[in-house]
């Protein structure tokens, strides 16, 4: 009998799974969409600064900070208390795959911070966006692994692609900001607008 019963359980546990409708992650593309455009839009303004084509000089860097913070800041406080707990075993999945990666972003920045103070220097930053980057790409392989769409493997697929390209332009500081600008536009912005739209359209 128990045997039975665990088998019936198993079974309805894979039909729930066979049924679900489209992932709908609506507060998480949000949240993902406005990372991507803030730190996107930092990023391409600080690669127009060190070119010389920013109006507002140095001060792109201590303004861009701000500013890409402090909307994102917001932004997360106000959509974190309108959240609604993720229902199903797929959207539970991966709301909890993106909150690991923001999770471990954080930790990763906690150690890099602590990196520079043993005496490595601000210059440490710059490996940065690359850890973020291949964290952005296991993220997305647990997305393409469990939706089984095409676009979530491709933006897997981008995220460790754009690791490499940055590591080739780490001496060209310049140019290293405007493709993580892009990257940022391309791979988290335009993504969370998908999630968003997914959310809408089921």
């Amino acid at each position: 009998m128990t045997t039975e019963t665990g088998l019936g359980d198993d079974l309805t546990f894979i039909r729930s799974l066979l049924k679900e409708r489209p992932v709908q992650l609506r507060t998480t593309g949000q949240l993902y969409g406005l990372a991507g455009l803030c730190y996107g839009l930092y990023a391409l303004a600080c690669g127009f600064a060190l070119l010389g084509w920013s109006p507002l000089g140095d001060a792109t860097f201590w303004i861009g900070t701000l500013a890409s913070n402090g909307v994102f800041c917001v932004g997360v406080i106000v959509l974190s208390v309108r959240a609604k707990t993720p229902e199903g075993v797929a959207n539970r999945a991966l709301t909890g795959g993106f909150a690991g990666v923001g999770i471990a972003n954080a930790v990763a920045a906690l150690g890099f911070s602590l990196a520079q103070r043993t005496g490595l220097g601000a210059e440490v930053w710059i490996l940065f966006p690359m850890v973020v980057a291949a964290f952005q790409g296991a993220c997305w392989f647990l997305a393409a692994l469990v939706t089984r769409r095409l676009w979530t493997a491709v933006i897997a697929a981008g995220w460790y692609l754009s690791v490499l390209v940055l590591a080739l332009l780490i001496s060209m500081v310049w140019a290293y900001m405007l493709v993580l600008g892009a990257v940022l536009l391309l791979l988290m912005a335009l993504p969370g607008w998908i999630l968003i739209r997914s959310a809408s359209n089921p």
